[in-house]
Order: structure tokens, then C-alpha cells, then sequence
């Protein structure tokens, strides 16, 4: 059998209390549970009934979903993703929420070893000082027309001044952090 392909239909109808089903009932258990409500409302059995003919519709509809384990697994998927998956039971559930306690705290991660913070902050020193003598005495990009050569030329200065304030700011992170942060 070939997967069904997900439609409207199966966000708006719960197939499983359609047929009066479990989420994890056997195929065996689905095909009798259709059998069952095929009998009861085929529109032969509840003639110019159209109540019975539209559940008629639903009970089908269902069990072309429900009978191939392809669809099936499908059909719980985008239910899921859209948040409106029955419980399942080989998926254990969370407990209740309980908005009385205290918050859970959560720990601070260990700062970055002494060699590592050393070796950012040497990256990123190198970078703005490579780019700030390009902005000095390299050739500039070429300026559009709102742009001039010293707009240019200005831009990357900035870029070259951030880029050593941070190398600055990463080397002397555990200094400023024992001295700010109690």
C-alpha cells in the first residue's frame, strides 16, 4: 500500500475516536472496530439519513488511514507536530506541573580554560589588526555611488576597532567577571 498523503481532513478529525480505537490498538482491532460501525451506519442500513452517510464517510475515511502502518505513522506525526496526538502509551508522560515550587536554578557552565580564552582573544586581536592596516594602506572595495573612499575606509576602521575590543574583552573576562559579578 503506498502513504496516503496528509491532508486538512486528518488535523481536523481524530480517526481513533472515530472508529473507537486506541492510538495503540492492533491493525486486527481497527479493521473490527470498522467493520462494526460500516455496518451500523451504511447508508443502505439508514436510508435518507444523512447523518448516518456523513459518519459513514468518517468511519471509511479513518480506516484508509488507519489500516496501512505507513499512513499511520504519518497521520501521528503531523498530528503531533501540530499538537493534537493522543497520549501514547510506550511514550512515558510527564507529571503534573507543580507551579508552587521553586524554580529550578539552572548551573553556570565552567569558564573557558586559560589557553583557549588566550587563543580567542589572540584571533581575534590578529583579525582586527589585519584588517585596520587594510583599511589603512590596502586597496579599498570598490565604493558605490552613496559611498566615498573615507566612508569605506571608516567602516572597516570600526570593524577593526570591535574586533580588538573584543579580543580585549575575552582575555580579561575572569578578571572583570570575580570583580562585577559576586
Amino acid at each position: 500500500m503506498s502513504v496516503l498523503p496528509p491532508t486538512r481532513e486528518w488535523l481536523r478529525h481524530d480517526y481513533y475516536a472515530c472508529l473507537g480505537v486506541a492510538p495503540d490498538a492492533p491493525p486486527s482491532e481497527v479493521d473490527a472496530a470498522y467493520r462494526r460501525l460500516v455496518r451500523r451506519w451504511h447508508p443502505d442500513a439508514n436510508p435518507g439519513d444523512p447523518q448516518a452517510e456523513e459518519r459513514f464517510k468518517e468511519v471509511v475515511a479513518a480506516h484508509r488511514v488507519l489500516r496501512d502502518p505507513a499512513s499511520r505513522v504519518a497521520y501521528d506525526a503531523l498530528r503531533a507536530r501540530h499538537g493534537l496526538a493522543p497520549p501514547r502509551p510506550d511514550r512515558p508522560r510527564r507529571g503534573p506541573v507543580d507551579h508552587l515550587a521553586p524554580p529550578r536554578v539552572r548551573t553556570a557552565r565552567p569558564p573557558l580554560p586559560a589557553w583557549t580564552r588566550r587563543a580567542i582573544a589572540a584571533a581575534l586581536a590578529l583579525a582586527g589588526l589585519l584588517l585596520g592596516l587594510w583599511a589603512l594602506t590596502g586597496p579599498l572595495p570598490a565604493p558605490t555611488e552613496a559611498d566615498t573612499p573615507g566612508m569605506v575606509q571608516a567602516t572597516l576602521a570600526i570593524a577593526a576597532t570591535k574586533l580588538v575590543g573584543s579580543a580585549v574583552l575575552v582575555a580579561a573576562y575572569p578578571r572583570l567577571r570575580d570583580r562585577f559579578v559576586r
